[in-house]
């Protein structure tokens, strides 16, 4: 039974690994337009998203949205 309850954990370890995780974010929480165009990361890890209104940055904890000149 033990060995059951290994190869058990040791399967569904290998299917974790090497697997980005994946976070869903509503308007709310991002404040910003409903569609966004492009997505890139720095260097330093902090992730650029082209949206409707403007340029979002997500830091892993904190969103911040850069507005457009022409608000477009």
């Amino acid at each position: 039974m033990v060995v059951g309850l290994l190869v058990a954990a040791t399967l569904q370890a290998q299917v974790r690994y090497g697997q980005p995780e994946t976070e869903c974010f509503n308007r709310r929480q991002y404040a910003g337009g409903m569609q966004s165009w492009g997505v890139t990361q720095a260097a330093n890890g902090m992730l650029y998203f082209a949206n409707n209104d403007g340029l979002l940055e997500y830091d892993g904890t904190f969103w911040h949205l850069y507005n457009t000149p022409t608000g477009t």
